[in-house]
């Protein structure tokens, strides 16, 4: 029979790990969710001019593969749009030179992004009081959204829209 009073053996202190940091959540996909009130939403789309419609159009749908959502006009002037996540990539076959409806200069292979944004007029004073250098100010667009653009650095003309 076992002794009752079992010696006990000291226990070894071992040396002290460092702790893990806990675990942390992935940040959701597209960054936080959209506060509410005027702010950016989203990408809207993703638009480049080129002179060689035809080879462009091909690249981006049987090339990459992107899945095609619509095309519209002929002759000269042809666009179309493929899905591009939850956005999309529209190709247009544009003059080089000044686009007057949004205030910039379209050079072909040189993509502009359109960005979503809810309460326009106050994104726009906002942005123009923290020193964006304006190409447009807001105003109604031939497809019928509200849009205003600027120019963020590299020349990269960013359009903001609210449809």
């Amino acid at each position: 029979m076992a002794s009752a009073a079992r010696s006990k053996k000291p226990q070894r202190k071992s040396a002290k790990r460092p702790l893990r940091p806990a675990a942390r959540k992935p940040a959701p996909r597209g960054g936080p969710p959209a506060k509410p009130g005027p702010g950016v939403v989203g990408l809207h789309h993703v638009f480049l001019g080129t002179g060689r419609f035809d080879d462009t159009w091909r690249f981006w749908k049987d090339v990459v593969g992107l899945a095609e959502i619509s095309t519209w006009g002929d002759g000269a002037y042809r666009a179309g749009a493929v899905a591009l996540g939850d956005a999309s990539l529209v190709v247009a076959a544009e003059q080089e030179g000044r686009f007057s409806d949004l205030g910039y200069e379209i050079k072909h292979g040189t993509p502009q992004l359109f960005v979503r944004v809810r309460g326009l007029e106050a994104v726009f004073e906002r942005m123009r009081a923290r020193g964006a250098q304006v190409l447009r100010e807001p105003h109604r667009t031939h497809w019928g959204a509200r849009a205003f653009a600027v120019q963020a650095p590299e020349r990269l003309v960013v359009v903001f829209i609210e449809d």
